[in-house]
């Protein structure tokens, strides 16, 4: 009994004390973990510090940029209106190249008024880009000034046209004649798409004056714009075409 006493006694003195840990009482809650560990409901707590209140991340992905239909559509007209002119000037660059002698003898001389129609031209897209700017702005009423202004400029094209066109017939510039068909077919071709723009310019000119609000009428005026611009561009390609082939 003695020895047995005295065994318990040296073992108390020499096992070391038991660290307590000062985070943990028995029977009271489990640690917390305080990773990234999963919740009761089997969530990511990391994933769930960068979700946002809805449950979807805050991360969103950027819309994608879409075409409609009628955007299509307009790019196609733009696109057969050009291989129209494309085929016309190359088949009036091969007349050209197949004259013996150019331009025909007794061909008149293309008459300063078409300088006069391309200023005019350049000033109708000038005003039609005013009407843009303007028309970004919200400001309704100097932006249906500057579209009729362009609608006024591309009339005085075409009187314009009409006068030169009138000149040429006078100084005995047929369509018999190989320069003369090809003068009269580009512009003349220009001209009826010409009137097809300031068609669609009075219609957006009427649409603005009688819309609640201008955002209704903002992709209208885009179109109308664009056209427009797109006509210029044809028009100095045709007025150096026809410099140069005369």
């Amino acid at each position: 009994m003695r020895t047995l006493l005295l065994s318990t006694a040296g073992a108390g003195v020499l096992a070391p004390p038991e660290r307590e840990d000062p985070g943990f009482e028995l029977g009271g809650p489990p640690p917390i973990d305080g990773g990234g560990g999963r919740d009761d409901d089997g969530d990511d707590d990391g994933n769930r510090g960068s979700s946002g209140a809805d449950g979807q991340g805050s991360h969103q992905e950027p819309e994608a940029f879409s075409i409609g239909l009628l955007e299509v559509a307009f790019g196609l007209l733009l696109v057969a209106i050009c291989t129209l002119f494309l085929t016309f000037l190359a088949a009036s660059l091969f007349l050209r190249r197949s004259s013996v002698e150019w331009p025909p003898p007794g061909t008149p001389r293309v008459p300063g008024g078409l300088w006069w129609s391309t200023l005019i031209l350049l000033v109708s897209s000038a005003a039609m880009t005013r009407f843009q700017s303007v028309l970004r702005r919200g400001d309704r009423a100097r932006a249906r000034r500057w579209l009729a202004t362009t609608m006024g400029l591309g009339f005085a094209f075409l009187l314009a046209q009409g006068y030169l066109w009138r000149e040429l017939i006078a100084e005995g510039l047929q369509t018999s004649n190989a320069y003369g068909t090809i003068f009269y077919s580009l512009t003349g071709l220009h001209a009826v798409h010409i009137v097809a723009g300031l068609v669609y310019v009075a219609l957006v000119l009427v649409k603005l004056g009688r819309v609640a609000s201008i955002d209704t009428a903002r992709s209208s005026a885009t179109f109308c714009g664009v056209y427009w611009h797109f006509m210029g561009a044809i028009w100095l390609a045709l007025f150096a075409t026809l410099s140069f082939l005369h």
